[in-house]
């Protein structure tokens, strides 16, 4: 069962990075943005945002929700503590980070690098995307070993979305809006 999770996973991801590349057109780094630490409303309908201290190497993810505003987006947060010697700690900033929204196939895929402890539970994140207005569906991925942890909002229909990390308590924050 294992390996057929893995194997799914390793296709999910070629399919991923093909997305990403674009096939044969040259990368454009414009569709790519650095994720702020507020909210600044800036939606992107496709590309991607990066973000997060990539030296932060041990952290938990402690846990994931969505749910919708009554401006009428979701949003989708993921929740961060530092695991410093197995002990955990507050962290000034999330881990490094991808958030791709793919407007073509209607998802939204979310990677956090470095050594990730995953305690979140995964039926309450999956019980509160149920509650949403655009997000059908949360895939949850096992840890590969390079500590690649990844996840996919799927979504009912092409979204928007705006990227931003939050500290004391360490956030990532993914907002989704037609």
């Amino acid at each position: 069962m294992r390996t057929l999770i893995l194997v799914s996973y390793l296709l999910i991801s070629n399919a991923i990075f093909k997305s990403t590349a674009h096939a044969n057109v040259p990368w454009d780094d414009s569709d790519v943005r650095q994720a702020l630490m507020a909210k600044k409303n800036v939606l992107l309908g496709a590309g991607a945002f990066t973000g997060g201290d990539g030296t932060l190497k041990d952290f938990r993810v402690t846990a994931m929700r969505a749910g919708t505003s009554p401006e009428g987006y979701d949003r989708f947060v993921i929740d961060l503590i530092g695991n410093e010697k197995g002990v955990a700690s507050p962290l000034n900033r999330a881990p490094r980070f991808h958030v791709e929204n793919i407007p073509a196939t209607k998802q939204v895929v979310i990677s956090l690098f470095g050594k990730p402890k995953v305690e979140a539970s995964l039926a309450n994140a999956q019980a509160s995307v149920r509650k949403t207005k655009f997000v059908e569906a949360l895939q949850v991925y096992p840890v590969l070993d390079d500590g690649t942890f990844a996840l996919t909002l799927k979504t009912s229909e092409a979204v928007r979305t705006e990227v931003f990390e939050l500290s004391k308590p360490s956030r990532i924050i993914i907002d989704l809006k037609k």
